[in-house]
């Protein structure tokens, strides 16, 4: 593979390609392909073994910023980093990364980053496979075209499945392009298939492996006419999944957003769940709710605590070194309470009691819902007519709530309407696909900043209680003046924010409470404004 720019001899090259197209032998061997491009006057290098992987986060971040990086291990690894209209990247490496901070620094490491930003990078697809590698030289010795034949492809994790007898994948040089076309022309020419996708591609397609990243339950599409105990279903399986594919991230920490995804499911079919008791069958309904607040309050501390880690850095900026080296042992016992509640809520996840009811709800939402002899009594109306009463009611809820917020209102009240603002969005996002689309995203809009005020606040207030504690803790331990006067220091700054969020309270709530917010969730419920 030819390269240019080298910036680092050791690590980085960028690409001269300007693309890769990739072709398919189905019906001829690696050796017809080879002796093909060597009639055509390509060089091939001796057959080497490679282990492919593509990586991406789970909910494929990269994916989604138009970015792929791929992991290639054989004598060295290389990750080679490419996108749509930006230049492919190679970086030699010890090891393929799990997360960004295991780059190097640099300008490859910042283009992943500000795509994954804190998640993970799993392998999506692996290939084994051995491979080829061919160049055509002019007159002067310049590379004018390359290929790579990939052969023996077998997908790890799914020895049972059969891909082609080899791929090949064909450079266009910049500058050389007629020289890529006549390639093009040789291999389709020896009858080989051109493909719209690479061969790692082409490999988690024949293992029906999603590289876009797990969907998640919002991509659910709703009919408004359907019945809403169908509806209903149909959202409830949709997140019953998303539970079920972070349950095992969440397990193995793998990156703090698996607990976060699987806490908003949580909490997302608890809000269905309390807005559903005409539509679901009763016998089932209150064993599910007391399942899932419970599994909602094992989640709570951990997350708290995540949070708290993750925000240190901005609680601390701007400290002095002394003061943030005074507070490292305050670091240390978050991180201490953290590995305890993540122990607490492992065991929590692992228990066979709640496995057992995990599987019994994802069971009883795939087969026939049984409505009992009486079925409840919204169960057969129209989804949207349920959907846009409940939808209401909890706007209602909200500004009527929020209306009497004060100063000096207690923070317990504060929070309570911020999960009341929490309730609404979530049947916003569950149902969204049955509501008019640009209103329901203004409206949304409108909703989230008045959300950012109240989660600013009441992180804040948790993060203060809990400095508080462990202000107490310390001090019993008989831990040094310098670190006490510092968690003092850094217990007023989170507090200060916390009375900034409330101060800023009336105005993000009166920007909220007007008439064309109702308009907009009117028109978004199809039945346009008053």
């Amino acid at each position: 593979m030819p390269w240019s720019s080298m910036t680092n001899a050791a690590t980085f090259w960028l690409v001269t390609g300007l693309m890769s197209t990739t072709f398919a032998a189905a019906q001829h061997t690696p050796h017809d392909v080879a002796t093909a491009l060597a009639n055509a006057g390509f060089v091939l290098e001796p057959v080497r073994t490679i282990e492919r992987t593509l990586l991406d986060t789970f909910d494929g971040r990269l994916h989604t910023a138009g970015l792929r990086l791929e992991s290639r291990v054989g004598h060295a690894t290389e990750l080679v980093l490419s996108g749509v209209d930006t230049a492919t990247a190679v970086l030699l490496v010890a090891a393929a990364p799990s997360v960004t901070d295991q780059l190097p620094a640099g300008p490859f490491r910042r283009r992943v980053a500000e795509a994954a930003e804190d998640r993970a990078l799993l392998a999506v697809v692996r290939v084994r496979t051995r491979c080829t590698s061919a160049s055509r030289r002019d007159a002067d010795g310049k590379i004018v075209a390359a290929a790579t034949i990939w052969e023996q492809l077998s997908i790890d994790g799914h020895d049972g499945l059969t891909m082609v007898p080899c791929t090949v994948e064909v450079e266009t040089l910049r500058g050389f392009e007629k020289h890529a076309r006549k390639t093009f022309a040789t291999l389709a020419g020896l009858g080989l298939a051109q493909l719209d996708h690479d061969t790692l591609a082409e490999a988690a397609r024949v293992a029906q492996i999603h590289i876009g990243g797990y969907p998640g339950p919002s991509d659910i599409v709703l009919d408004p006419a359907m019945l809403a105990i169908d509806g209903c279903c149909e959202v409830l399986t949709g997140l019953a999944n998303t539970i079920a594919a972070n349950w095992q991230g969440t397990i193995d920490e793998t990156d703090i957003e698996f607990l976060h995804d699987l806490r908003i499911a949580v909490r997302r079919t608890r809000t269905v769940l309390g807005e559903a008791k005409k539509v679901l069958p009763s016998h089932m309904l209150s064993k599910a709710r007391t399942e899932f607040a419970q599994l909602g309050s094992v989640t709570g501390p951990s997350r708290d605590l995540d949070v708290y880690i993750v925000e240190w850095p901005t609680y601390t900026d701007g400290l002095a070194p002394d003061i943030v080296s005074a507070l490292e042992p305050v670091r240390a016992l978050l991180r201490q309470r953290q590995i305890a509640a993540h122990r607490e809520l492992n065991d929590a996840l692992r228990a066979p009691t709640t496995t057992a009811f995990v599987t019994q709800w994802r069971l009883w939402l795939a087969g026939p819902i049984d409505d009992g002899d009486e079925p409840a009594p919204a169960a057969h109306d129209p989804l949207i007519d349920v959907v846009a009463k409940r939808i209401m009611s909890a706007h209602t809820r909200l500004v009527e709530a929020g209306r009497l917020i004060r100063s000096d209102t207690p923070a317990e009240h504060v929070h309570d309407l911020r999960k009341d603002a929490k309730k609404l969005r979530y049947l916003i996002e569950c149902f969204g696909s049955v509501l008019s689309e640009k209103p329901r995203k203004t409206f949304v809009r409108r909703l989230k900043v008045l959300q950012d005020n109240l989660g600013v606040h009441q992180d804040a207030e948790v993060h203060v209680a809990t400095l508080r504690e462990i202000a107490d803790e310390l001090h019993e331990r008989g831990e040094t003046s310098a670190t006490m006067l510092a968690v003092g220091q850094l217990t007023e700054r989170i507090d200060q924010r916390r009375r900034a969020a409330r101060a800023e309270f009336a105005e993000r709530f009166a920007a909220y409470d007007i008439d064309d917010t109702r308009d907009d969730l009117e028109r978004a419920l199809g039945r346009g404004p008053r």
